[in-house]
C-alpha cells in the first residue's frame, strides 16, 4: 500500500508547451468575454489578467495533469470550466456544478472556443453516476462549498473505480497568509474561516472514511482568493517564487495544497 509523501514542485520549466498553449489560449478567451459579459468579468477580475496568473495556473494545470489516472475525471465545482480548457482532453471530463448560470457561460465559451463540454447540474452529496464510473473525483477550490464532506467522500467511493483519485486542490488556512487576509477572504463570500481547510483536516477525513493519501503538496504563498492586486501582486509573487525554494517553508508558509486520497482495490 503506498503512503502518503510530499512531493516535487513543478517548475516552470517543467511545464509542457501544450499547458501553456492552452492556458494562454483560455485565458485569451475569457478576457474578450469579460468585454462583453457582467458576470464574467466580475470572475476575471485584473489578478486573472496579470502575467502573475498565468504562471500559477500553468504550474498548478501541470502538477494536476500529473496525477490524474487514465480513464474519465468528474470535476465537482467546475465553475465556468476553465480548467477544463486548460487541461485539455474534455471528452474525459464531466464537468459538474450546482450553479446553473455559471455552466450556461462555460457552454458559450467553449463553444466559441470550439471545445465540447457537456456541463451537468447536480450536488456533491447525491452524484447522478452508476458505481464504479470515474477514474478520478477532481474539486479545485471547491471543496471547502461542500456542507457535507462525509457524504461527498461516501459518494465519490461510490463512483470510483479501484485505485482511483479524489483530487483536492484548495486554501490551505494554517497559512498566515490567510489569516492576515481573513475579513477581506469573509468579505469574499464566507461566512466563516472554518469553512477553510488545512491539508491535515482533509487527510484526517480521507483516511477515516476509506481513503488513502498517497500525495501532498504544499505551494504558493498568495491565494487563489481575489484579495490582491496590481503591483503588489506582482511584487508579492517575487517573494512567492524565493519561499519556495526554501524547503523548510513547504506547510508553514504555502496558501494552497493539493491531497491525492485513492480508493484502494478490494484484497
Amino acid at each position: 500500500m503506498e503512503t502518503s509523501r510530499a512531493c516535487h514542485l513543478v517548475t516552470e520549466s517543467e511545464v509542457p508547451s501544450e499547458i501553456t498553449a492552452r492556458v494562454e489560449n483560455t485565458l485569451k478567451f475569457f478576457k474578450q468575454e469579460a468585454e462583453i459579459s457582467a458576470a464574467v468579468d466580475n470572475y476575471f477580475h485584473d489578478v486573472l489578467r496579470c502575467e502573475a496568473y498565468k504562471r500559477r495556473t500553468m504550474l498548478k494545470v501541470t502538477e494536476l495533469s500529473n496525477v490524474l489516472s487514465p480513464g474519465y475525471t468528474l470535476n465537482i465545482g467546475s465553475g465556468y470550466c476553465d480548467l477544463e480548457l486548460e487541461l485539455g482532453n474534455t471528452s474525459h471530463i464531466i464537468s459538474l456544478d450546482v450553479d446553473s448560470s455559471e455552466l450556461k457561460q462555460a457552454k458559450s465559451i467553449s463553444r466559441k472556443m470550439g471545445i465540447p463540454l457537456s456541463p451537468i447540474v447536480a450536488d456533491a452529496g447525491k452524484l447522478p453516476f452508476r458505481d464504479a464510473t470515474f477514474s478520478n473525483c477532481l474539486l479545485v477550490m471547491a471543496l471547502h462549498h461542500i456542507d457535507s464532506k462525509i457524504s461527498f467522500i461516501t459518494e465519490s467511493l461510490r463512483i470510483l473505480r479501484e485505485n482511483g483519485n479524489v483530487i483536492v486542490y484548495d486554501v490551505n488556512v494554517s497559512s498566515p497568509f490567510y489569516r492576515l487576509y481573513q475579513s477581506k477572504i469573509l468579505g469574499w463570500g464566507m461566512t466563516s474561516l472554518g469553512h477553510l481547510l488545512d491539508a491535515k483536516y482533509v487527510k484526517y477525513i480521507f483516511e477515516t472514511h476509506g481513503l488513502v493519501v498517497v500525495k501532498t503538496i504544499h505551494r504558493f504563498l498568495i491565494p487563489d482568493f481575489p484579495v490582491i492586486r496590481g503591483r503588489l501582486l506582482k511584487f508579492l509573487c517575487v517573494i512567492e517564487r524565493l519561499i519556495e525554494t526554501i524547503p523548510f517553508t513547504q506547510q508553514r508558509l504555502r496558501g494552497s495544497f493539493l491531497i491525492v486520497g485513492r480508493k484502494p482495490s478490494k484484497p
